[in-house]
């Protein structure tokens, strides 16, 4: 179970990874949003010039029709920041006011972690075997094999004996 979980985290990871890297050149021609307006309050996330920004918005009537969409939109590049007082640093920032706030992390950093959650599982899963192997278990099922060092009894596997055990 485990294994089977990790296995879809690390597809998750690489696909993550392929995905930023592609939204992240996007980025410096094309900003993508996918935005939902009910209740006179727009919240929205997008891709703009090597960010991804996290925005919600708050009105005291309903704008023009045609200045608010629900869904997904593909618009020209504008700029990253709004001017609204707040904080940046390294791509970071968070933007507020009364009616506005927008929070932005970069690209690269969620490139980073995707990027580091694959070899984490292969170091994990060698971690495993090798703790589970000096303590005498099944590699399979985790089932103690010191009475049985040929064969797992759970769940049959053949066990091969390495020098180091034997």
């Amino acid at each position: 179970m485990k294994r089977r979980l990790l296995n879809i985290l690390s597809a998750l990871s690489l696909l993550l990874c392929v995905g930023t890297v592609a939204l992240w050149v996007r980025s410096y021609w094309v900003s993508d949003t996918l935005t939902s307006y009910s209740n006179l309050r727009l919240i929205g996330a997008g891709s703009v010039q090597g960010r991804l920004a996290f925005v919600t918005v708050y009105f005291d009537k309903p704008p023009a029709p045609r200045t608010v969409h629900n869904g997904w939109a593909s618009l020209p590049v504008g700029n990253a920041f709004t001017g609204i007082p707040g904080w940046r640093h390294a791509g970071f920032g968070v933007e507020s006011n009364d009616r506005f706030t927008a929070v932005y992390v970069p690209l690269w950093f969620t490139l980073g972690l995707s990027a580091i959650l694959l070899p984490m599982r292969w170091l994990w899963l060698y971690r495993q075997r090798r703790i589970a192997e000096r303590k005498g278990l099944c590699p399979k099922c985790g089932y103690d094999l010191r009475a049985t060092p040929d064969r797992c009894p759970e769940c049959g596997t053949a066990v091969i004996v390495t020098e180091a055990r034997a």
